[in-house]
């Protein structure tokens, strides 16, 4: 079973409890991702919630941010990049 859960959904079409549930992930980055994307619909979701799924202890929520994630996507890829290439 994957570490964390996620919850997600929308302010004005909130299914509520397990209804809200978008998936089992690895890591708690994989679900934020999976937050940030779009939904089946095409549209981004206005609010998330990531669990541990054996404890069932909230880690964290809020509003998902897909530019702040793809920022951070290309932040870590040319920190990778200068770590190949040997510069600084």
């Amino acid at each position: 079973m994957a570490k964390y859960s996620l919850f997600a959904g929308y302010n004005y079409y909130p299914s509520g409890g397990m209804r809200d549930f978008r998936g089992q992930f690895a890591t708690i980055e994989q679900a934020y991702a999976a937050a940030c994307d779009y939904n089946e619909g095409g549209e981004f979701y206005d609010w998330y919630q990531i669990v541990d799924s054996e404890t069932w202890i909230w880690i964290r929520s809020g509003v998902p941010d897909p530019a702040a994630l793809e920022a951070s996507r290309i932040a870590t890829l040319s920190r990778d990049i200068a770590d190949i290439s040997g510069a600084d």
